[in-house]
């Protein structure tokens, strides 16, 4: 008899275990129609579900049990992989509309294995901060004034998801202070260093289709693509694009806005996921870095090789091989690691002041770009770090 009180005990103790460790919720996912293929919007609607049930369960137990730093930033990425967490699903309803495509699933997420990852991503996220930008340098009057509703409506969409962003006033001060003869890199590149927002959202396209009918009504279409980049060190994260409908209107201009609203609407989510999957590959990748070295160019090969060598044994803060490169203004290493940015820069400050000829120049921080660092030999001065650090403290950024 004591014998199966124990059996019946140890289940009710796995029971609870397994409650504990698992969360079933129901949730709807939405997917936009895009040239009438029913079948794709079905499928996004079920990812969109998916997503949303991690999301959900994040919501109400990680939360809960952890305090997590950069909460939104690292509910969303965790949300993307949903072939990881999600332990079961079920449709209970299907919902084909004129413009969408609903589906409502019962999902069992696996609590334990998304809370570990998340205490991985809120070491390494930081405070990442987004800024929308577009290039205004050949634009006509009419084209601005349509790039600038798509800009400020993607700003709306960031402080609905409650990411930090850059406002749009800095991000302005920073177009009208860059020099006119900038490529479209070099551009980018400086509107996000002195804005200091890591992620670069651009509106890299934005045309307008218009007739008007024999009543005096006008009918538009609007195409849209978009671009992200990881401004530390220039990947791109994906471009994506959308086009819409007609939209018909007596108001030309609200013709042309509603358009670019329904692109918004439909393809813009596709970008943000793209970045959240990216975030959170470095749960197992390590986040990526970029540090440069300024005026550096009397470093010898075995000098930075014995440099390389030592970051690699560093026990736990670098994640593979580190990457070196050298352009005519400074060295660059690129690598990627677990722990937290101020961690990985006071250890590889650490590990640069064991190299002499390194250390004999003395080399300082001056500037910290997210994970971007650049440092300078003492009491040498470079003319475009110099520039930057000027604009950054005009800006308030610095």
């Amino acid at each position: 008899m004591k014998t199966y009180l124990l059996i019946i005990f140890a289940l009710f103790i796995s029971q609870i275990s397994n409650a504990q460790d698992e969360k079933t919720v129901t949730v709807t996912g939405v997917g936009f129609i895009s040239d009438g293929n029913k079948e794709k919007a079905r499928e996004t609607a079920l990812q969109d579900a998916r997503r949303m049930a991690i999301s959900q369960a994040f919501g109400t137990y990680v939360q809960s049990e952890t305090q997590v730093e950069n909460f939104v930033t690292v509910r969303d990425a965790i949300s993307t992989n949903t072939t990881g967490f999600i332990k079961s699903d079920k449709i209970i309803k299907e919902t084909p509309l004129s413009d969408r495509y609903e589906v409502e699933i019962e999902a069992t997420v696996s609590l334990q294995p998304i809370k570990q990852d998340a205490q991985v991503l809120a070491d390494m996220v930081g405070g990442i901060n987004f800024i929308v930008i577009y290039d205004n340098r050949e634009l006509n009057e009419e084209q601005i004034d349509y790039f600038e509703h798509a800009y400020e409506k993607i700003n709306q969409i960031l402080n609905t998801k409650q990411y930090s962003r850059t406002e749009a006033t800095i991000a302005k001060n920073i177009m009208e202070l860059l020099p006119s003869g900038l490529g479209e890199v070099d551009y980018l590149n400086s509107v996000g260093l002195y804005s200091n927002s890591e992620f670069i959202i651009q509106i890299k396209k934005l045309e307008v289709t218009t007739k008007e009918d024999a009543m005096g009504n006008f009918r538009s279409s609007a195409y849209i693509e978009f671009k992200s980049y990881d401004g530390c060190n220039w990947r791109n994260l994906g471009t994506f694009d959308g086009r819409s409908e007609y939209k018909s209107s007596a108001d030309k201009k609200k013709a042309a806005y509603d358009a670019i609203d329904e692109v918004l609407r439909q393809s813009f989510d596709g970008l943000f996921i793209q970045f959240n999957r990216d975030i959170y590959s470095w749960v197992n990748k390590g986040a990526p870095y970029e540090f440069r070295f300024y005026k550096f160019d009397k470093m010898s090969t075995s000098n930075w090789y014995d440099f390389m060598d030592k970051l690699i044994a560093e026990s736990g803060y670098i994640i593979g091989e580190p990457q070196d490169e050298k352009t005519d203004d400074f060295v660059v290493i690129r690598f990627r690691s677990k722990k937290t940015r101020y961690a990985v820069a006071r250890t590889f400050f650490k590990i640069a002041m064991q190299v002499s000829s390194l250390s004999a120049l003395s080399p300082e921080e001056k500037i910290k770009y997210g994970r971007q660092i650049s440092y300078v030999p003492d009491g040498v001065d470079v003319p475009d770090i110099e520039k930057k650090i000027e604009i950054r403290k005009k800006l308030g950024t610095q």
